[in-house]
């Protein structure tokens, strides 16, 4: 979807199409543990995507990247790959690893005295990387407000597709929470290092962008598909009660 909506809207500008590229191929965010855990979904399906997503990442977006980007822009392959390697790949595995093998005691150990480092790590990325795309940003075009709403609707279609297609798949609420999440969310900071290490600066002004949008997308789709399933079921149940009556009434 990045890549079409890319050449349609932005046909010859290859920094922006590579951007969107980038934004859709990275691997899914760790945090989608937070939504998944707070909705009641299916964390070991949640982790089993975000493990399958973390391992193929290095292949994977390098190589989309390449493919389509067309030659357009140079780029290190193989430093790329190290790269997500170093940035993904190995804390996830770590985490997992930790989480598995303390039985989640690890998250409730370590989670609420690391949480201020990691906030805070969080935000020097995103100062340092918006710091570098600042001049794609302080002039306020009709193309940068084009972008603004083409990442938005990339965002949000990306959580509801994964939603309808759990719905198609007649998989139950605990499991489409996850697949939801997993569809829609990026990590979005890798991403954005990513882009401002191997690519131009122009190429990261989607992902940072796509900041904006992440989190609060996911509050909208977890509140929906809480209220649409919670509103199915309570339907469900005063349907069965009603015919229950109805066959009480006629014996």
């Amino acid at each position: 979807m990045g890549l079409t909506l890319g050449y349609l809207v932005f046909r010859g500008d290859a920094f922006k199409i590579i951007g969107l590229v980038l934004a859709v191929v990275i691997p899914t965010g760790v945090t989608i543990m937070i939504w998944v855990s707070m909705y009641k979904g299916n964390a070991v399906l949640a982790l089993t995507i975000i493990l399958i997503d973390t391992l193929f990442s290095p292949i994977i977006v390098p190589y989309s990247v390449a493919l389509f980007g067309g030659g357009s822009i140079e780029m290190d392959m193989w430093s790329m790959v190290k790269g997500l390697i170093g940035m993904v790949v190995l804390p996830s595995i770590l985490a997992m690893f930790l989480n598995q093998t303390t039985k989640g005691k690890v998250k409730t150990i370590l989670s609420p005295r690391l949480a201020p480092f990691s906030k805070l790590s969080v935000g020097i990325v995103v100062i340092l990387n918006s710091s570098k795309i600042a001049p794609y940003l302080t002039h306020f075009d009709k193309k940068l407000i084009i972008m603004t709403f083409l990442v938005l609707f990339i965002s949000a279609s990306g959580y509801a597709l994964s939603w309808m297609i759990g719905k198609f798949l007649r998989w139950e609420q605990e499991d489409v929470i996850p697949l939801t999440f997993t569809g829609g969310m990026r990590n979005i900071s890798a991403g954005a290092v990513l882009a401002t290490t191997y690519f131009p600066a122009a190429v990261a002004v989607p992902l940072v962008l796509g900041m904006l949008f992440q989190q609060m997308l996911a509050s909208f789709y977890g509140y929906s598909i809480d209220k649409y399933y919670h509103r199915g079921f309570s339907k469900i149940k005063s349907d069965g009660f009603f015919k229950l009556e109805i066959i009480h009434a006629y014996r």
